[in-house]
């Protein structure tokens, strides 16, 4: 695969990631906030569930293009961004991935167990996950904007999401995940618009690239 053809499949993935993304976190947040265990055997439910999860995956797999796009002037730091903000994420998105698999078959045979708070370990996976996705939104962050090739206020976004985020974590209830998820928001929001950037300069690459044939031709 060209470079170009990795810019334009991975911002296509960001672009789309965002999209589906964003859309499913606030509807999560504004329909599903509560610990109501019979929530889940909503259709609805099940289907923001699905936007969301889908939203994550294509996110993360949009991120080995923005690796690649800014390698040569990010050093070490773009690349530990990029790793770390992957494996965060991974991890974040089995979480999800479990969830819609097993909570609503928990919520009928045992629905108090959705209600609370869940097994010690499980608090644990979250909080290394949710550092690893932070620490690693701020590397890419400052990467983006120090390199200068994406855009800088993308890069922004993405520090500022991961800071909210962190503020998130020790939260409770619907404040938690009000600023959980206009953290999300700014991440996503950011990634989508490195993911524009990254389209809009494959589609430049190939015009130039056709202009160049034609010149050559004639």
């Amino acid at each position: 695969m060209s470079s170009a053809a990795l810019y334009r499949a991975s911002g296509l993935s960001l672009i789309l990631g965002a999209v589906l993304g964003i859309i499913g976190n606030i509807l999560n947040t504004a329909l599903f906030s509560g610990n109501d265990p019979h929530q889940s055997l909503t259709p609805l439910w099940v289907v923001v569930m699905l936007v969301s999860f889908t939203g994550d995956l294509l996110l993360l797999l949009g991120l080995p293009g923005v690796a690649t796009r800014q390698v040569e002037r990010a050093g070490w730091p773009g690349f530990t961004g990029v790793l770390l903000t992957f494996i965060g994420g991974f991890l974040l998105t089995s979480l999800s991935a479990a969830g819609l698999i097993f909570q609503p078959w928990l919520a009928q045979v045992a629905p108090t167990l959705v209600a609370g708070d869940g097994p010690p370990a499980f608090f644990v996976f979250f909080l290394v996950a949710s550092v690893l996705f932070a620490l690693g939104n701020i590397l890419l962050g400052i990467a983006v904007m120090r390199a200068g090739i994406l855009p800088g206020f993308a890069g922004l976004l993405l520090v500022i999401g991961a800071a909210l985020n962190v503020v998130a974590v020790p939260l409770s209830g619907i404040a938690g995940a009000i600023v959980a998820s206009i953290a999300f928001v700014l991440f996503a929001g950011g990634l989508g618009w490195i993911g524009y950037a990254l389209t809009t300069e494959s589609r430049a690459e190939a015009v130039q690239s056709v202009s160049a044939s034609s010149s050559i031709a004639r």
